[in-house]
């Protein structure tokens, strides 16, 4: 005879029930992840028919330690109260040259990271020698607060016949401080926050076959709104993907029962997934975010990435770019491998490994503005008086946001060839 399901798609928090009054589920899991991100530059150095091309100019180091706490609290039958604190430890991204000198690259050229480089750690000295040029912040705290609601309308362990199926809605309240990068004391601008509320829809199913629990799951993701010192806010005028971007993804697999003693509660699983999670075009922080900011300080003369907050008003109207870019469309694929156990009614154990890849995406991609209608009679709201198809400097029609040095084709940065891992250990106790 083999038990019921015990993955943790199959794990159903419930209350009211006869001889359970209520459950709570409590989990910690640990996470460290790593990832190396080719950086590649677009120029205009071919010929006249040749079109824009692309050259190797960074690599993206980036390393990051998570632990997160979740609870589930039963409210009904099969109907709970969920609540997730995801807390970072240590997340630092470094950047390298990859495959060129300092002289021949023009992120160094521009001037967006000096010659010298610059270490975070000790900005008075940089990084004057080797191929890593820029040493991020290490930063740590808290991003978000997650609570939600779940509820089950079928259960196998209430009826073997039917699949265990589960849907929820979680809310992202931003709680920590916000991620912002300071050139001239970084270390006191540690934080991990974006300041962005986020609501995110998922459901799945599973059902327990033999030795074998297929499952799968959907998700989406979608930012409602930011708080006011968040980067995320709206600089109006011409401002194009103000938020960061929608994100939805899905996930199937299988667990593999290698030993199972239901009447002692005791299991031992064997698990493979793949998913796949889709990017939505938006704004947001990027592998050269901090690099970004580092150029664009208002209080340092002559930084090349200073913006304009006021296009309509005479004369430059400074303001220090935040790092944020608008990142255009990607796919994340990937691959999750996984063994767990159960020990008795109330700990379940797990050892994840999530290995992934991302599809190639301009990570600096502002637009100039946006072309306002033609002013007539029957006009209303903002529109202007030239009939064109394009944006108008010194106009309502400029973007703030756009820096023609990154933003601008022939200049943007790319992200390529992607590569990532991510460990995970992970206990849950059932009471």
């Amino acid at each position: 005879m083999y038990g019921i399901g015990s993955g943790p798609d199959a794990l159903v928090t419930t209350a009211s029930e006869p001889g359970n009054p209520i459950d709570l589920h409590l989990q910690l899991n640990y996470g460290f992840t790593s990832e190396s991100t080719p950086i590649r530059r677009e120029n205009l150095t071919g010929g006249a028919f040749d079109g824009v091309q692309n050259s190797r100019e960074l690599t993206a180091a980036r390393t990051r330690h998570m632990v997160t706490p979740t609870l589930e609290l039963g409210l009904f039958h099969d109907f709970w109260l969920a609540a997730a604190l995801p807390i970072t430890i240590s997340d630092r991204t470094e950047l390298s040259l990859d495959g060129v000198s300092r002289a021949a690259s023009s992120t160094l050229r521009d001037g967006i990271i000096p010659m010298g480089g610059f270490d975070a750690d000790d900005p008075a000295t940089g990084l004057p020698n080797g191929d890593l040029v820029f040493r991020g912040v290490t930063r740590k705290g808290l991003n978000q607060l997650w609570l939600g609601l779940g509820v089950a309308p079928m259960n196998q362990h209430k009826d073997d016949t039917k699949p265990t199926w589960k849907l929820g809605i979680n809310v992202g309240l931003p709680i920590g401080t916000t991620q912002r990068f300071a050139r001239a004391n970084p270390s006191n601008s540690a934080g991990v926050g974006s300041g962005v509320f986020e609501v995110n829809a998922w459901t799945s199913v599973t059902k327990r076959v033999g030795r074998a629990e297929p499952f799968f799951a959907v998700w989406w993701q979608a930012p409602v709104a930011s708080q006011s010192d968040s980067l995320f806010t709206n600089p109006g005028f011409g401002a194009t993907n103000v938020l960061p971007p929608q994100q939805a993804g899905f996930r199937f697999g299988s667990h593999l029962f290698v030993f199972d003693k239901p009447a002692d509660n005791f299991n031992v699983t064997l698990g493979a997934e793949a998913r796949s999670i889709a990017h939505f075009e938006g704004r947001n922080y990027s592998e050269m975010w901090e690099a970004f900011a580092f150029a664009g300080d208002v209080n340092t003369a002559g930084a090349p990435l200073i913006l304009d907050k006021s296009p309509t008003t005479p004369d430059i109207q400074a303001l220090s770019h935040p790092g944020i870019t608008n990142v255009e469309n990607y796919l994340e694929l990937g691959g999750r491998f996984s063994l767990r156990a159960q020990l008795g009614s109330k700990v379940h154990l797990g050892f994840v490994a999530d290995i992934y890849r991302n599809t190639t995406h301009a990570i600096s991609f502002a637009d100039a503005g946006v072309d306002l209608p033609t002013c007539g009679s029957t006009s209303s709201g903002t529109c202007e008086d030239d009939n064109n198809d394009v944006v108008n400097p010194g106009t309502e029609e400029v973007n703030p946001m756009h820096a023609p040095l990154i933003d601008l084709v022939g200049h943007r940065y790319l992200a390529t060839g992607n590569l990532g891992m991510t460990f995970s250990f992970e206990a849950t106790a059932v009471f």
